[in-house]
Protein backbone atom coordinates (compact mmCIF):
# COMPACT_ATOMS: atom_id res chain seq x y z
CA UNK A 1 0.00 0.00 0.00
CA UNK A 2 2.77 2.44 0.90
CA UNK A 3 4.59 1.71 -2.35
CA UNK A 4 1.41 2.37 -4.34
CA UNK A 5 0.77 5.57 -2.39
CA UNK A 6 4.30 6.79 -3.09
CA UNK A 7 3.89 6.10 -6.80
CA UNK A 8 0.52 7.88 -6.86
CA UNK A 9 1.83 10.92 -4.98
CA UNK A 10 4.87 11.21 -7.25
CA UNK A 11 2.61 10.87 -10.31
CA UNK A 12 0.32 13.62 -9.02
CA UNK A 13 3.32 15.84 -8.31
CA UNK A 14 4.57 15.34 -11.89
CA UNK A 15 1.13 16.23 -13.26
CA UNK A 16 1.00 19.38 -11.12
CA UNK A 17 4.45 20.46 -12.32
CA UNK A 18 3.45 19.84 -15.95
CA UNK A 19 0.25 21.88 -15.51
CA UNK A 20 2.19 24.73 -13.88
CA UNK A 21 4.69 24.72 -16.77
CA UNK A 22 1.86 24.79 -19.32
CA UNK A 23 0.11 27.65 -17.51
CA UNK A 24 3.33 29.66 -17.25
CA UNK A 25 3.88 29.20 -21.01
CA UNK A 26 0.31 30.28 -21.78
CA UNK A 27 0.48 33.30 -19.49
Amino acid sequence: VTRYAKRASSYLAAVQIRCICLWSKII
